[in-house]
């Protein structure tokens, strides 16, 4: 039932009171957002040799403008019927209370640095490009990119990058049936397949690996319905001029196979997840009972695009580093929990280093590892790094010796393909003298591998 509006509240006709407190002064809201800015990780300079501030010179400010238009990134409808909840947010008193806030968040460094360049992803294509050369560097950024973004839907950072580079390593080895199988419940992946620390999600199957699929199957981001997935997807891109052997792509998707493609960078199209909603004030305005604290709709996508956007420039960024410096500035009084003002490549640094520290691997093989999706690949400083982990959870479980050493051959069976007779661990375990004896061409391996092994630990600092 539409109402009256309360003291305050700058949209119209609102199905309810304020759901969140969003319409205070704007000083006072971006004062406490401040206070909720984390320091800089060290990890983002180990990891990707830059600061926030050269994300910032990257990113021009918040001003630098994507080439990939709204129609281009979610399929905006020809005839569009519009919303009208979206059109009861599309007042002047909510657009200057956004101005307001945007102006205010402005004046804030930390605010306006981290937010205003989280989208920015130029050193991880640079990198692959120095791995791989222009034109093997972006079909592979698109893919990492795209898994990542994939993995967003319903899901904090802190479970996309994980889930997403799960399902990135996953693909990569041919082996995505696995995550569809096995990822939707968290521990099982883990179970089946040895990685670690990847979380569950409720609509594994629905909101992230149909889209998933879509993607390896057809090449593009068709079976994502609602516009939240693909605008983020887009405007984590790099802009052509950044990434050379691009430029001379038609605009567009450039399909080069299923599954490779350039998804062109975007800053028109706001990523209009459920904290942004809240921020606009759309729970006031939507009716509901249900939906009303969720990511933006397609019509609601099309209606405000138009009336955002100026907003936007207004206030001097593109829509995209408007939207997040937006959402950061409101993110507490929406129901964000984590600090703010870290950019995503930021925390996919510190992942990185986490998943190093855990492994016992330098920086820079993890790094690689993980942006190029082979970690776990067989050989090459990929398998070596899987060798010292697997070797060294072993021995701490076993304490050593025949057991500790039989479990490695046949861990390295399963994971890194080694050709050896599963009969060694048998006829250790209880198997009987004839299983044993089948095992002894294994057994003669040990010594080599042990060799091996130790190798590893001292080119990469690993205890085995």
């Amino acid at each position: 039932m539409v109402r009256r509006a309360s003291p305050g509240q700058t949209v119209r006709n609102p199905h309810r009171d304020p759901l969140y407190d969003i319409y205070g002064d704007p000083r006072e809201i971006v004062g406490e957002a401040a206070q909720r800015v984390a320091p800089e990780s060290p990890h983002l300079r180990d990891v990707f040799g830059v600061t926030r501030g050269d994300l910032d010179a990257i990113n021009e400010g918040g001003r630098r403008r994507g080439a990939a238009p709204p129609e281009e990134v979610i399929s905006l409808a020809p005839t569009p019927r519009g919303s009208e909840a979206a059109h009861n947010i599309m007042t002047p008193r909510n657009e200057q209370r956004i101005l307001d806030i945007l102006g205010e968040a402005s004046k804030v460094p930390g605010l306006r640095v981290g937010m205003a360049n989280w989208y920015v992803s130029d050193p991880i294509y640079q990198r692959l490009e120095r791995m791989y050369g222009p034109d093997e560097a972006a079909r592979r950024f698109t893919a990492l990119n795209a898994f990542v973004g994939m993995s967003s839907a319903g899901t904090p950072v802190h479970h996309e990058i994980p889930r997403g580079l799960a399902a990135h390593h996953l693909h990569t080895q041919g082996r995505f049936r696995d995550f569809e199988r096995y990822g939707g419940e968290s521990g099982l992946l883990e179970t089946m397949t040895g990685l670690q620390g990847i979380p569950g999600h409720p609509y594994h199957s629905t909101s992230q690996v149909s889209p998933m699929r879509g993607f390896i199957e057809a090449g593009d981001l068709s079976r994502m319905r609602k516009p939240k997935v693909r605008s983020y997807i887009h405007a984590s891109s790099v802009p052509m001029e950044s990434a050379p052997g691009m430029s001379d792509m038609p605009p567009g998707l450039q399909a080069t196979g299923p599954g490779a493609l350039w998804l062109r960078h975007q800053t028109s199209t706001p990523v209009g997840d459920s904290h942004f909603s809240r921020i606009l004030g759309l729970s006031d305005t939507r009716e509901g009972p249900y939906g009303i604290e969720s990511s933006w709709s397609r019509p609601e996508a099309q209606t405000l695009i138009p009336w955002f956007n100026p907003i936007a420039r207004h206030a001097g960024y593109e829509p995209v580093p408007a939207q997040a410096m937006l959402w950061g500035a409101g993110s507490h009084r929406t129901g964000v929990e984590t600090r703010i003002g870290a950019p995503k490549i930021e925390i996919l640094a510190d992942h990185i280093a986490r998943r190093a520290a855990q492994e016992g691997v330098p920086l820079e093989v993890m790094r690689d590892d993980i942006l190029s999706g082979r970690s776990y690949d067989v050989g090459g400083k990929v398998g070596e790094a899987q060798a010292l982990r697997e070797n060294a959870m072993l021995k701490s479980v076993t304490g050593g010796g025949a057991l500790g050493a039989a479990l490695a051959i046949l861990t390295r069976g399963r994971f890194r393909q080694r050709p050896v007779s599963s009969s060694i661990g048998v006829g250790l375990l209880g198997g009987g003298a004839n299983q044993v004896a089948s095992g002894m061409q294994d057994m003669r391996d040990l010594k080599a591998i042990r060799e091996e092994d130790d190798e590893l630990a001292r080119r990469y600092g690993g205890k085995t």
